[in-house]
């Protein structure tokens, strides 16, 4: 057939009808999760660490998984081949349970260590079928080849890392979409560059599904969270992009670069800078790493007095501009480049301990200095 030539000679094309079929299907869908979200009373009540004052649904990721699925299903189906599909097989059903586990935090509770437990036999199935695991930091670090049990428990702890990090900054309108969105994309079109296009459907799928959510995300009348049940699968589903993004024989191939890590930290320099210094700050304060509470960057740039949208845009600029900074690092040294972007990330983590909002004003405060 006709279509079925264009496809095999030209499979690009299928990736914007992808998007645009996902866009539209989850425009589609997140109305009826808000109305069923008032219905049965599964909202998000205001109080505690929440940033918001009004009862919102916290289906979003029930919808965003609906179309992840049903979008990438359909694209591999029209591309009528997989390499490997045992691999996407237990990746959908890995993407399956972490967000039915999160559906169940969302709705009934789970404590944080019975939440990691579960986060963790998830990821230990999902790497014996993938054998994706972290081997080699390249050139960084001088470390080119892991001990095997090196590479499964630190392949364990990216995994566990990865997910509750970017579980972790879904706080405001738009912020985890828009981190996920730019992270996503970089991945997908590198796939693409690759001639991976497999890994670029499922990149595309879940773009497409995250534009609709965040039509809703960020409206001030039909609101939707993704809540647990959406962050947990799309941040696991991050760090296997990442992964495969780097380890995989395409990738450059098959050699790593010291580099290429750097750029893959940089797409998560925000969560990764948020959770590293919340937990540092609840430890310090003499409680548990897990203890909510109001310490994360969002909150203080609230504080500051900028909306949800405008805390997006700047955490957006900001991950955008690390990227941009790794890339164009590539030509000198990896750890000169490693510096750099540790120097900022220590930069913007002390911002809030020096810059204070009183009534209408932003004033600087020197913590090392004494006031009198």
């Amino acid at each position: 057939m006709f279509f079925t030539k264009i496809i095999n000679q030209f499979p690009w094309v299928l990736l914007p009808l992808q998007l645009l079929f996902g866009i539209v299907m989850s425009i589609f869908i997140h109305p009826g999760l808000i109305y069923l979200s008032h219905l049965k009373k599964l909202n998000v009540v205001p109080g505690g660490r929440s940033a918001h004052t009004v009862s919102t649904s916290i289906l979003g990721g029930v919808g965003i998984f609906f179309v992840f699925f049903i979008t990438t299903i359909t694209t591999f189906l029209a591309y009528g081949y997989i390499e490997s599909p045992l691999l996407f097989l237990a990746l959908i059903m890995a993407l399956f349970i972490m967000f039915v586990i999160g559906l169940k935090d969302d709705i009934l509770g789970i404590s944080p260590s019975k939440k990691v437990v579960a986060q963790l036999i998830v990821v230990v199935i999902f790497l014996l079928v993938s054998d994706n695991l972290v081997d080699s930091f390249g050139t960084l670090l001088g470390v080119e080849v892991l001990p095997i049990w090196v590479g499964w428990l630190f392949t364990l702890f990216v995994y566990i890392l990865g997910v509750n990090a970017y579980n972790l900054i879904d706080g405001v309108d738009g912020l985890a979409g828009g981190v996920a969105t730019v992270a996503i994309l970089y991945f997908g079109m590198s796939f693409v560059l690759m001639g991976d296009y497999e890994w670029a459907f499922v990149s595309f799928g879940a773009l497409g599904a995250i534009f609709g959510f965040l039509r809703f995300n960020l409206s001030h009348k039909r609101r939707i969270f993704m809540g647990d049940n959406g962050s947990m699968f799309i941040g696991f589903l991050l760090v296997s992009l990442s992964l495969h993004y780097l380890y995989s024989p395409e990738s450059k191939s098959g050699v790593l670069l010291g580099h290429d890590i750097i750029s893959v930290l940089a797409l998560f320099s925000y969560p990764l800078l948020d959770v590293v210094r919340v937990f540092l700050i609840r430890v310090k304060n003499g409680r548990s790493p897990f203890h909510a509470d109001k310490n994360h960057l969002h909150h203080f740039l609230l504080e500051l007095g900028l909306s949800h949208g405008q805390i997006t845009a700047v955490v957006v600029v900001y991950t955008l501009f690390m990227v941009l900074l790794g890339d164009s690092m590539a030509t000198i040294n990896v750890h000169v480049s490693l510096a750099v972007n540790l120097l900022i990330a220590v930069i913007v983590a002390l911002v809030p301990s020096v810059l204070h909002r009183n009534t209408n004003r932003i004033i600087v405060r020197l913590p090392w200095v004494n006031s009198r």
